[in-house]
């Protein structure tokens, strides 16, 4: 019997390659989406806090102290702070903002 050759018998086979492409495809979305849910709750699991303490006036820090928080929204004022405390005359005051998904903001006054 003859051994015949076909014509196209070097081609390359298009439709394997195609088909590989498409299977790396999915891989590479299935794990850019496993990428993408793991840095976001990597965000929001961070937090940052920024504190700052102001002398105010001359005057002594006191034996008073008031605070006021907000969450979001809110006042937390060195005023508010001062009227909660029943502060007339204020020494200090001490402001924390701590990002956690929301920011909170508590302010503390200390006087007379």
């Amino acid at each position: 019997m003859k051994n015949f050759k076909k014509k196209n018998e070097n081609y390359f086979n298009y439709e394997i390659l195609d088909i590989y492409i498409a299977i790396l495809i999915i891989k590479l979305k299935v794990f850019m989406k496993k990428a993408f849910i793991f840095i976001c709750a990597m965000g929001m699991l961070t937090s940052c806090t920024v504190a700052r303490s102001i002398q105010l006036t001359g005057q002594p820090i006191g034996t008073k102290s008031g605070e006021a928080t907000a969450v979001l929204v809110g006042d937390s004022s060195l005023r508010t702070a001062a009227k909660n405390g029943q502060i007339t005359t204020a020494g200090g005051s001490e402001v924390i903002t701590k990002f956690f998904i929301i920011p909170i903001t508590k302010t503390k006054v200390y006087g007379e």
